[in-house]
Formats: C-alpha cells, structure tokens, sequence
C-alpha cells in the first residue's frame, strides 16, 4: 500500500518462492482501492517445475497451469505482461542460466550453439503453448536484453514464424532488456538514465512491427560492499538516479505511451546477490521511503 501511495501502478514480479503470491496478492488488494489503472508483469521461470525438473522442491511450481491460476486471481489488475524466457532455473538443465532477463537468447554465453539451437526449434513452439494456455489480453515479453545476446537475425526469424501469426490474432508482444548505468557506465561518479539505448531499443521494436519495449530492470544501489570497484553507491546516487529515471521516463511516456514500460530495481531491502541486504531498495521494510528528504 506505501507504493501504491507514492502513485506506483506498474508492477514486475519476479516469480520465485512463496513470497511471490504473497506480493501478488498484496498488490491485488491495494489495486482495488484505487481507481488508477495498475499492471503485474511477471516472469514465467521457464514454466518450470518439479515435474520437470527434480532438483526443484514442489513449492516452486512455475508450470502453465500453476502461472495461469496466479494471474486468473488478479481481478483488480487490468493489464498482465508474462515474460517469456528462454532458459531454465533448473540446474541440472542443459538450458540452465542464472538470470533469463539479461541473457536473452544466450548468444554471449559459452553454451551459446546449445542456446541457438534452442531458440531456432522449441522457442517458437513454447511460445505457441502459452498463446493457446493464456488469455488474449496478457501481454507477452521476450527477453532481449542486446543485439549480443539476442542477435537480430534470430529475432527476425523468430518473429516471422512464430511472433507475427499470434499478433494478427491479437496477442501484444514487446522485447525487453535491463538498464544499469551503475554496472555499465564509462563515467566514474554518477551516471543518468540512459534515454539514448531506450529510444534505440523503442525504434528496434517499431522495426520488427512489435509493440514496445520494456526495460525490465533498471536502478542505483545506496551501498555495494560486494562490488566496491563501481560507481559511487550512496543514498544519494540512489535517490538522484531514481529522480533523474522519473524525469526522463516521464518524457519518453509521452512520446511512447503504452510501448514503453520501465520497471525499477528494486523496491525491498532484501538481498538479491549483487550488493548485499538493504543495498538496492527504495524502501524499507516498514515502508518508509528511503528518498524521502
């Protein structure tokens, strides 16, 4: 409810644990109490499962029906984006990566003939499957992340195939990527949001005759002790990038309007791996704001 005070709609949930229903739930409620659109974007794990995969406990069932019976519950939101990825969280899989969002379709990666071929012959018809198995108006999401990771010839085959027949019946389908200048960045102090890689980003959609972009992640940290040799990660870093994204976000939107979504990273203390606990997020765990003067 504290996001949803400060004015936040749009919602990315990354899909792992049974803290996910929870924050659905959660969101769900809070999107019923005001009249402003909202919107979940969620990450569909591969629609991986114990069944499929037996390192994974029962509790981390991300199957089709399992995902479709989570959104069936959002009553309250309007608008649900389902990224599809292209890779497995199961470590005993020959499709296995650590994060489905950056890696696209692997062509970075040293797996990267097993990931081409992949993407060339069962990414298509994965795609088909969760057209049939969801509702027309969920929005489909195809990580992306770069031209190195997702070369655009196997983007465009990919379109033309399997993409552009599910569009002519009305699925909506955008590319994604992440955005963070903390990590990427050639400037030493501070680094803005980077308007210049999205606009490109808007214009490769539009391109492909696909209906947006999203940028499933971007954000400062206020601390990184685990990776010292960045960018300065201060409160204050933090809380000038957050303003900088909503100015600049805010001047896409009007050009963009719904082909262009941009999630931030993140809105909890927890630890995500990178920089420690209590390092990314714009809250607390009591709700307070942590950019609030």
């Amino acid at each position: 409810r504290s996001l949803f005070k400060k004015g936040m709609r749009n919602f990315r949930v990354v899909n792992v644990g049974g803290w996910a229903n929870a924050v659905l739930t959660a969101i769900n409620e809070a999107a019923g109490m005001y009249p402003e659109p909202s919107s979940v974007k969620i990450t569909s794990l591969f629609f991986d499962s114990a069944s499929k995969c037996s390192s994974l406990p029962s509790w981390m069932d991300f199957s089709i029906s399992t995902t479709l019976s989570k959104l069936r519950q959002l009553t309250n939101v309007p608008r649900i984006l389902l990224q599809l990825d292209a890779c497995s969280i199961c470590q005993d899989a020959e499709l296995y990566c650590i994060n489905p969002t950056e890696q696209g379709f692997g062509q970075s990666e040293p797996k990267a003939d097993v990931f081409r071929n992949f993407i060339q012959q069962q990414y298509g018809p994965l795609i088909q499957e969760a057209h049939k198995a969801f509702p027309a108006t969920v929005e489909f999401v195809i990580p992306f992340q770069n031209e190195r990771a997702s070369p655009r010839v196997l983007l465009e085959e990919l379109i033309v195939r399997y993409i552009q027949p599910l569009r002519a019946e009305g699925r909506k389908f955008y590319i994604e990527g992440t955005s963070y200048p903390f990590w990427t960045s050639t400037l030493q102090v501070f680094a803005p949001f980077d308007t210049s890689a999205v606009i490109s980003s808007l214009s490769l959609a539009s391109e492909l005759s696909l209906d947006g972009f999203v940028v499933a992640e971007t954000g400062w940290p206020q601390a990184c002790p685990l990776n010292e040799n960045r960018r300065p990660a201060t409160l204050q870093n933090m809380c000038r990038y957050w303003d900088n994204t909503l100015q600049e976000v805010e001047k896409l939107v009007e050009a963009a309007g719904s082909s262009l979504l941009v999630y931030h990273w993140k809105m909890g203390p927890a630890n995500d791996g990178s920089c420690g606990e209590s390092t990314w997020g714009l809250f607390t765990n009591n709700g307070t704001f942590v950019c609030d003067p």
